[in-house]
């Protein structure tokens, strides 16, 4: 959703200062209810999330296994079934580790049953600066356009103003 998506104005350019604060009046108001509304659910959220942990530390302990990567706990009216979601991670400088040892220790016919061979470039920090002095085709500055991302997130503050502060910018003016 982009943020056009959301205005309240057909016409942002015409929009007063009455607007302005009508829409930062309600913008605190609703940020208030969440708030309250996120600090509930997680007064309510921290005990069901302790029981949770006790209830699995406990299956892990007692239970029995079922199938792989399962146990099941029992008692008189409930039964607690835990599974374990199984993922494996590779640490990508632990394999280059591990393939540089193998490499080096020259084991016949190991090395290329556990490698394949890529080739992953990275740009250097002082990319930009140099090629701001080059003259790409307009192919290659395309390419090169693409590999950094810019993405612009808004953060929004928005806070009474006090009437004791004076104005550090002028009053909004279509």
């Amino acid at each position: 959703m982009t943020m056009a998506a959301v205005s309240s104005f057909p016409n942002r350019q015409q929009a007063t200062s009455d607007d302005v604060d009508f829409l930062a009046a309600r913008y605190l108001e609703a940020e208030k209810a969440a708030a309250e509304a996120y600090r509930i659910a997680l007064d309510i959220d921290q005990p069901h999330e302790r029981l949770k942990e006790e209830l699995i530390l406990l299956s892990d302990d007692l239970g029995i296994p079922t199938e792989p990567h399962t146990k099941l706990l029992r008692g008189s009216a409930h039964e607690v079934l835990v599974k374990y979601c199984v993922g494996n991670l590779l640490d990508h400088e632990a394999v280059n580790a591990f393939g540089n040892m193998l490499r080096r220790k020259g084991v016949r016919g190991l090395f290329s049953q556990v490698f394949q061979g890529t080739m992953q470039w990275q740009l250097r920090s002082d990319a930009g600066e140099f090629l701001k002095q080059v003259r790409l085709t307009a192919e290659l500055q395309n390419l090169y356009d693409r590999c950094r991302r810019v993405e612009r997130t808004p953060t929004l503050e928005v806070q009474r103003i006090p009437v004791s502060r004076p104005l550090e910018c002028p009053l909004f003016v279509p």
